[in-house]
């Protein structure tokens, strides 16, 4: 597996539960207890369902893939242009967007982006309830 372009990889192993692709770097779903992890495509659903981490790059169904937790940093692929400092979800692209309030929110945006799909930096959180506006 390349980590080319996606600068220093640390973070928990998981296996992928089906492909991700360049366009799915995003925030991921539950993490099953066979470590599996899938992409999320539920935004701001049931706080059970909520995004547990974030993908580090890309790979296929099966293949071992980092994932960053709560309390690492890591890129998002980004799903709109966004201000720095917003706390973040994931869209039904598994790209990150602002959270909504009553939604749940997964990391905070370090940098600003200004288009779809670009790579920003992010604080990866455990998940919480937002109720911002």
């Amino acid at each position: 597996m390349s980590s080319s372009g996606y600068g220093n990889i640390d973070g928990e192993r998981f296996v992928a539960g089906q492909t991700i692709g360049d366009g799915q770097l995003g925030l991921i779903a539950a993490i099953t207890s066979s470590l599996t992890a899938t992409i999320c495509t539920t935004p701001n659903g049931d706080i059970a369902d909520a995004p547990a981490g974030i993908f580090h790059y890309p790979a296929t169904s099966g293949q071992v893939v980092p994932v960053a937790l709560a309390g690492s940093r890591a890129l998002v692929t980004v799903g709109s242009s966004l201000a720095a400092g917003i706390f973040l979800t994931c869209n039904a692209s598994a790209r990150a967007v602002a959270v909504a309030s009553g939604g749940v929110a997964i990391a905070r945006l370090l940098e600003a982006a200004t288009a779809d799909g670009e790579k920003r930096r992010a604080l990866v959180l455990a998940p919480f309830r937002f109720v911002g506006t």
